[in-house]
Protein backbone atom coordinates (compact mmCIF):
# COMPACT_ATOMS: atom_id res chain seq x y z
CA UNK A 1 0.00 0.00 0.00
CA UNK A 2 1.31 3.15 -1.10
CA UNK A 3 2.58 5.29 2.07
CA UNK A 4 2.79 9.39 1.72
CA UNK A 5 6.52 10.39 2.78
CA UNK A 6 7.08 14.70 3.50
CA UNK A 7 10.85 15.24 2.26
CA UNK A 8 12.75 18.18 2.00
CA UNK A 9 14.68 19.46 -0.92
CA UNK A 10 16.41 22.54 -1.14
CA UNK A 11 13.59 25.29 0.13
CA UNK A 12 10.34 23.26 -0.48
CA UNK A 13 8.95 20.65 0.89
CA UNK A 14 7.46 17.42 -1.53
CA UNK A 15 4.77 14.97 -0.85
CA UNK A 16 5.21 12.21 -2.11
CA UNK A 17 3.45 8.63 -2.40
CA UNK A 18 5.82 5.48 -2.33
CA UNK A 19 5.38 1.73 -2.16
CA UNK A 20 8.43 1.20 -0.94
CA UNK A 21 10.50 1.58 2.11
CA UNK A 22 9.84 5.43 2.52
CA UNK A 23 13.34 5.37 4.56
CA UNK A 24 14.79 4.93 0.88
CA UNK A 25 13.04 7.69 -0.45
CA UNK A 26 14.36 9.65 3.03
CA UNK A 27 17.58 8.70 2.38
CA UNK A 28 17.26 9.49 -1.27
CA UNK A 29 16.11 12.86 -0.36
CA UNK A 30 18.33 13.78 2.10
CA UNK A 31 21.52 12.52 -0.38
CA UNK A 32 19.77 15.31 -3.30
CA UNK A 33 19.45 17.38 -0.18
CA UNK A 34 23.00 17.66 0.83
CA UNK A 35 24.52 17.69 -2.73
CA UNK A 36 22.10 20.70 -3.69
CA UNK A 37 23.31 22.44 -0.12
CA UNK A 38 26.77 21.72 -1.26
CA UNK A 39 26.94 23.08 -4.89
CA UNK A 40 24.29 26.68 -3.56
CA UNK A 41 27.53 27.13 -1.01
CA UNK A 42 30.04 26.55 -3.57
CA UNK A 43 28.87 29.37 -5.91
CA UNK A 44 25.96 27.59 -8.17
CA UNK A 45 23.92 30.81 -9.48
CA UNK A 46 20.46 29.85 -8.77
CA UNK A 47 18.63 27.11 -7.34
CA UNK A 48 17.91 25.26 -10.84
CA UNK A 49 21.69 25.40 -11.31
CA UNK A 50 22.01 23.66 -8.31
CA UNK A 51 19.56 21.64 -9.24
CA UNK A 52 20.76 20.28 -12.82
CA UNK A 53 24.46 19.95 -11.33
CA UNK A 54 23.11 17.70 -7.93
CA UNK A 55 21.22 15.74 -11.05
CA UNK A 56 24.37 15.28 -13.01
CA UNK A 57 26.83 14.98 -10.30
CA UNK A 58 24.69 11.75 -8.44
CA UNK A 59 24.49 10.22 -12.21
CA UNK A 60 27.93 10.30 -12.74
CA UNK A 61 27.99 8.68 -9.22
CA UNK A 62 25.33 6.23 -10.49
CA UNK A 63 27.02 5.17 -13.39
CA UNK A 64 30.83 5.05 -12.05
CA UNK A 65 29.32 2.63 -8.95
CA UNK A 66 27.47 0.40 -11.77
CA UNK A 67 30.84 0.10 -13.41
CA UNK A 68 32.38 -0.78 -10.86
CA UNK A 69 29.72 -3.81 -9.57
CA UNK A 70 30.05 -4.48 -13.05
CA UNK A 71 33.98 -5.14 -12.80
CA UNK A 72 33.90 -6.64 -9.46
CA UNK A 73 31.12 -9.00 -10.91
CA UNK A 74 33.65 -9.90 -13.98
CA UNK A 75 36.13 -10.57 -11.65
CA UNK A 76 33.96 -13.13 -9.48
CA UNK A 77 32.89 -14.79 -12.39
CA UNK A 78 36.51 -15.31 -13.34
CA UNK A 79 37.57 -16.97 -9.98
CA UNK A 80 34.65 -19.07 -10.27
CA UNK A 81 35.59 -20.31 -13.17
CA UNK A 82 39.35 -20.86 -12.25
CA UNK A 83 37.98 -22.83 -8.78
CA UNK A 84 35.68 -24.69 -11.21
CA UNK A 85 38.95 -25.68 -13.20
CA UNK A 86 40.58 -27.03 -10.43
CA UNK A 87 37.53 -28.89 -8.90
CA UNK A 88 36.72 -30.58 -12.42
CA UNK A 89 40.79 -31.23 -12.17
CA UNK A 90 40.66 -32.71 -8.43
CA UNK A 91 37.72 -34.99 -10.00
CA UNK A 92 39.33 -36.34 -12.32
CA UNK A 93 42.63 -36.81 -9.85
CA UNK A 94 40.67 -38.52 -7.57
CA UNK A 95 39.15 -40.93 -10.71
CA UNK A 96 42.50 -42.11 -11.67
CA UNK A 97 43.55 -42.57 -8.18
CA UNK A 98 40.44 -44.67 -7.68
CA UNK A 99 40.59 -46.26 -10.81
CA UNK A 100 44.32 -47.66 -10.21
CA UNK A 101 43.23 -49.00 -6.98
CA UNK A 102 40.05 -51.20 -8.52
CA UNK A 103 42.34 -52.02 -11.27
CA UNK A 104 44.81 -53.97 -8.85
CA UNK A 105 42.42 -56.06 -6.77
Amino acid sequence: MAEVVRVRLGDETFSLRTDRDPRLLEAAAALVDGKLAELRAGGAPSAKAAALLAALSLADELLEARRDKGLLRDGVDTALAGLLGRLDGLDAAIDALDDGVGGRQ
